[in-house]
C-alpha cells in the first residue's frame, strides 16, 4: 500500500531531475541563451554564490526529513518555503555535479516521503 502512495511523488522527483536535460539536450522548441556580457571576475563571482547557495541548503537542511529552517544562523522555525527552495537546489546541485544524482535523488525522495507521510492537522 505504501508503495502507491510514494509513486506520485517518485514521478515528480524524475520529471525535476529531467528538466535540465531536456533544455540542455537542445529541442527543437528551446530557445538559445543569449550571449552574457559577463567579465570573468563576474563569472566567477556567479559561480562562487551559485556554488555557496547550494550548499547552504544542502548543508543546512535535516538530512533524514529535509527540512529546512527558515532563518540562519538563528535555529528558528521550519518552514515550506524555505524546505521548498532547498528541493529546488538539489537537481542544480546534481546538474553542477556538486553532488551524485543518486545524492540528489535520495535526499529529494526522503523530504517527500517525509511530508507525505507527516501528520495533518486543521
Amino acid at each position: 500500500m505504501k508503495r502507491f502512495r510514494i509513486l506520485p511523488w517518485l514521478w515528480v522527483l524524475g520529471l525535476v531531475l529531467t528538466v535540465g536535460r531536456v533544455q540542455a539536450g537542445g529541442s527543437a522548441t528551446a530557445v538559445a541563451p543569449k550571449a552574457s556580457a559577463q567579465s570573468l571576475a563576474e563569472r566567477a563571482f556567479v559561480d562562487t554564490l551559485e556554488r555557496r547557495t547550494f550548499f547552504f541548503f544542502w548543508d543546512l537542511a535535516d538530512p533524514n526529513t529535509g527540512l529546512m529552517h527558515d532563518r540562519w544562523p538563528t535555529r528558528s522555525f521550519i518552514s515550506v518555503g524555505s524546505t521548498g527552495f532547498a528541493l529546488t537546489a538539489y537537481p542544480i546541485g546534481a546538474e553542477r555535479r556538486w553532488v551524485t544524482r543518486e545524492q540528489a535523488a535520495t535526499r529529494t525522495l526522503r523530504t517527500l516521503e517525509f511530508l507525505w507521510n507527516a501528520k495533518q492537522d486543521t
